[in-house]
């Protein structure tokens, strides 16, 4: 029984794993369109300062956006991975508990 909570915890955290790399993923793809939508397009120039400035206004505030985008990104991304190593670290814990119980158990039965 314990060899079906260990396969159940393992295959619980590859899902989980599997699962982040999906939202990294769709996010990283995000944010590439997100960087190709404020690329200046290669076409006529405005010739009127007043919508150059406007221009130039909406492209800083679609980088700002995409720069706030990108931090908030990396802060859930740090917050998975060390949740991540925490799962890891517990898991590892618990494996060599196991593996002292086990080696106790077969001495007692050796005796």
């Amino acid at each position: 029984m314990p060899r079906r909570d260990s396969d159940y915890a393992s295959f619980s955290l590859h899902k989980d794993i599997m699962d982040l790399k999906s939202q990294l993923s769709e996010k990283e793809s995000e944010l590439l369109r997100m960087e190709c939508s404020i690329m200046p397009c290669s076409g006529p120039e405005s010739t009127t300062s007043n919508s150059s400035t406007s221009e130039a206004e909406e492209w800083q505030a679609k980088y700002e956006r995409l720069v706030d985008a990108h931090k908030k990104l990396q802060r859930t991304n740090i917050c998975l991975e060390e949740k991540l190593l925490k799962i890891v670290d517990k898991f590892e814990a618990d494996k060599n508990m196991i593996t002292r119980d086990l080696a106790t158990q077969t001495q007692k039965v050796v005796e």
